[in-house]
C-alpha cells in the first residue's frame, strides 16, 4: 500500500475530485483531479512521477497546504501544511511530528 493510501484512512474519505484514472503519485487506479489541472508551473519533481492522468484523492490529502485534520492533531492555532511534518503511522495511530521531536520519531521507528 502506498503511504498516501495509508494516510488517507485518516481523512474521513475527503473527496477532492471524481476524475478516474491512474494517479501520477501512487501509480494506482483511483479518483481525484486531472493532474494537469492540479500541477503548478513551479513543479520540478517530474522524474519521480508515475505514468497516469490524475492526482488521486489519496495523494491530494497528503499534499494539503491547509489541513484542519492536521491542525487538530497538532493542537496548532491554524490549519497546517503536510510537508512541515514527518508522518508516522503505528497501530492505526497517526503521529505528525516536527524536527524538534526527533527523539519521539526515533522511538516510534525503533519500537
Amino acid at each position: 500500500m502506498n503511504p498516501c493510501e495509508i494516510m488517507y484512512q485518516f481523512s474521513n474519505a475527503k473527496i477532492y475530485g471524481d476524475a478516474e484514472g491512474i494517479c501520477r503519485i501512487t501509480g494506482e487506479y483511483s479518483t481525484g483531479l486531472p493532474f494537469e489541472d492540479w500541477v503548478k508551473d513551479t513543479f520540478t519533481d517530474w522524474a519521480y512521477l508515475r505514468p497516469g492522468t490524475i492526482i488521486s484523492n489519496e495523494a491530494l490529502f497528503c499534499f494539503e497546504e491547509k489541513s484542519e485534520i492536521l491542525q487538530a492533531l497538532t493542537g496548532r492555532d491554524k490549519p497546517q501544511k503536510f510537508r512541515t511534518y514527518s508522518h508516522i503511522v503505528v497501530d492505526d495511530h497517526w503521529y505528525p511530528l516536527t524536527k524538534a521531536q526527533k527523539p519521539e520519531i526515533y522511538d516510534l521507528i525503533i519500537n
